[in-house]
């Protein structure tokens, strides 16, 4: 199972109507956003994730227009902590530009 499907599974009422075909969540990844989703169900259950993915190296994590702003807050916090986590591992790490796309990645991992 992939992350995206084990958190969507986790926490339904969160991605309930997200296109997890268009969502993906880096297995380095999985703890940040679970944690994430973990806070967002408990404090916001009424926020809908709308999209989860990579992008120029950093978490994006989309959520339905008219959240509360601390859900936003909560959600900047995670995607600026993703610029020091390494997207395969979990490890610390940093961005890294590879074939044209930017990834964050540890040492390993480059």
């Amino acid at each position: 199972m992939m992350p995206i499907d084990r958190l969507a599974a986790a926490y339904p009422t969160l991605f309930a109507g997200t296109d997890l075909g268009l969502s993906d969540c880096p297995p380095g990844w999985e703890t940040l956003v679970n944690v994430l989703c973990a806070v967002l169900s408990v404090e916001h259950p009424t926020v809908r994730c709308t999209q989860c993915k990579s992008k120029f190296g950093g978490l994006r994590f989309y959520v339905e227009e008219g959240a509360p702003e601390q859900a936003f807050a909560l959600i900047r916090i995670a995607e600026e902590q993703s610029y020091r986590i390494c997207e395969q591992c979990g490890a610390p790490g940093g961005p890294s530009k590879r074939g044209g796309w930017v990834t964050t990645v540890c040492a390993e991992h480059k």
